[in-house]
Formats: C-alpha cells, structure tokens, sequence
C-alpha cells in the first residue's frame, strides 16, 4: 500500500529521529491484526522546494487475518504545502493505492479516488507510478478506508471443495488457466461475470473428466471478474 506523492521522509534525518516505524500485532489465533504505523513523516519534495519540513502525516495500516482485508487509518496531519507534498496530482490530495509488483514495475493498481471523505476506487492496468490517480483533499484524522475481498452483486459463493475452480495465473494479462472437478456433461459451460454480475464471456468447456481448460481473456477490460462452471463454485480473478 502506498501513500503520497513523491514520497514520504524523517523530517528530523540525521538529528533526533521522530518519524517512526511501529508495529503491534493483537487478537486472537486466526483473528489477529497486523497494525503498523507511521509517525509524523514529512514530504521529500516540500524539503527540496521550501529547504524545510512544514508538513507531516501520521497513518496506520491495519491487515486482518480472518478475511485478508486491510484498511488504512488515517491519523492527525498538517498539510502546508499541498502543490510541493503531492507534486503529481491535480486534485490537492495524496495518492493512496494498492499495487501488483511483479520485478520493477507494477502490473496494476488498485486506486482511491474521488473525494477523501466519500472515495471510491479504481484499477488502473500498466500504472505510470508518477501519475497515479489521487484524491480531492487530505483524508482527515479518524478517515478510514477499507480494502476488503470482493463479493459478487446479484451473485452468490458456493464452498463445495469437489467443484471448486483454481485459476492461474491470477492475475492474468491475457491467458488463463481452469483447473478442478470432474466435466461428466459436453454441454458444460463456464461463465465469466463483472463485479456488477453481468455477464461478460460464456465459454463450451473442451474436456470430459478431469476439468482443465486455457482460456484467452484478453479481451476483457482491466478489471476484477468471477469465473462460474454451471451453477456451480463461483472463484474470481483479475484481468489487468
């Protein structure tokens, strides 16, 4: 998860460190909640432009191990600077996103947006790092956003382990793999939906037995999707 614009700094580098690092892991077995926080970080290119540290920002992010959501908290600020705190964005806030890093570069991301007190997000394919999607305005102390798994609108999960689907690569740019359960009928059909339950692709499965099937989705936008055999187990995958 990444906040800001041209990066965050310890304003006090090199004197008394006041930019902290801190963690605390709390719960119970298969409940627990990594939080780490950030204390009082400046902004590297306010330095570079003012030669000092006016602004600062504190924020914790908190990962959860019962469902793999995360959130981000947002603690107390002061944003003197906007235009040098966050340089590459038009709407006077920070860039505040989940990213796929796969080598150097990132193969999508996950972007707040809108404005910081009713945001909504985005994925953006291929992101250019420097010109992230941002928000309009600085999230206010006690602001929370929540990264959660998606679930399908209009659709239902099933967990039946015999009839689960696996997928990979996931994500995929393109190509993607369908393995699980047992074809008995040729009619079979897979169907792949939107988060809004639309359906986007229906695909004749190819094999009788043992299910395993190549599917070409490059032709869907970049975006999250759900993969349904029949009526059967419901799994998602993302196209970037």
């Amino acid at each position: 998860m990444t906040y800001a614009g041209v990066g965050l700094s310890d304003p006090t580098s090199g004197i008394t460190s006041v930019a902290k690092i801190r963690y605390q892991i709390s719960g119970t077995p298969g409940h627990h909640i990594l939080k780490i926080q950030l204390d009082s970080a400046g902004f590297k290119q306010e330095y570079w432009t003012q030669n000092s540290f006016t602004s600062y920002v504190k924020y914790q992010i908190w990962i959860m191990e019962s469902d793999s959501s995360m959130e981000f908290h947002a603690g107390p600020n002061s944003i003197q600077n906007a235009v040098d705190c966050f340089p590459s964005s038009s709407t006077g806030g920070p860039t505040i996103s989940l990213l796929h890093i796969q080598g150097m570069s990132a193969n999508y991301a996950m972007n707040l947006i809108g404005s910081a007190s009713s945001a909504s997000a985005s994925i953006t394919s291929s992101p250019d790092l420097l010109q992230m999607p941002s928000l309009t305005g600085v999230p206010a102390s006690g602001q929370v956003y929540r990264f959660a798994p998606l679930k399908t609108s209009g659709l239902y999960e099933k967990s039946n382990p015999e009839n689960t689907l696996f997928l990979y690569p996931n994500p995929s740019d393109g190509m993607i793999t369908v393995e699980g359960g047992n074809i008995t009928d040729s009619k079979s059909m897979l169907h792949i939906f939107n988060t809004l339950g639309e359906t986007m692709l229906q695909i004749p499965v190819s094999c009788i037995g043992k299910m395993h099937q190549v599917l070409d989705v490059s032709q869907l936008p970049s975006g999250v999707y759900f993969i349904q055999k029949n009526n059967g187990s419901i799994s998602r995958f993302i196209k970037y």
